[in-house]
């Protein structure tokens, strides 16, 4: 519904957006964000048909989504950007919630790999998952 969310229900998938503000253009960027316990992140690349329909409204390739490459691990989500210009961008992956408690969500960071100077992150986040 592109509302924002603190609540979801066992089995919702959920779009996880992260915007980052950039006050220079960069290189070689890194946005990483840890998943809270609870939710399991989406690999749109896996051939499973139910997420195969989701894949193709949510583009990989990073002349569509602004990134060069995603790395999905069992506990955080990682974008890779060689290039960013000054502003706004934005990243989002997709989550599934898989158990129902109260999780924290941690701050999401990002910061440019070889300037150390530069770097960032958001606030932390409650997050309640609910049994169906």
């Amino acid at each position: 519904s592109g509302e924002e969310l603190s609540t979801a229900t066992v089995g919702q998938l959920v779009q996880v957006e992260l915007t980052v503000q950039i006050p220079k253009a960069l290189s070689y960027v890194l946005v990483e964000d840890r998943l809270p316990g609870g939710l399991v992140a989406l690999n749109e690349r896996l051939g499973a048909d139910s997420q195969r329909a989701l894949a193709q409204s949510y583009p990989y390739y990073s002349d569509e989504v602004g990134y060069n490459h995603k790395e999905i691990r069992g506990e955080r989500v990682t974008f890779f950007v060689t290039e960013m210009e000054p502003g706004l961008g934005q990243v989002s992956y997709f989550a599934r919630a898989v158990m129902p408690g109260q999780f924290m969500a941690l701050p999401a960071e990002a910061y440019a790999m070889y300037d150390f100077a530069t770097w960032g992150r958001s606030a932390g986040q409650s997050v309640q998952v609910f049994a169906e």
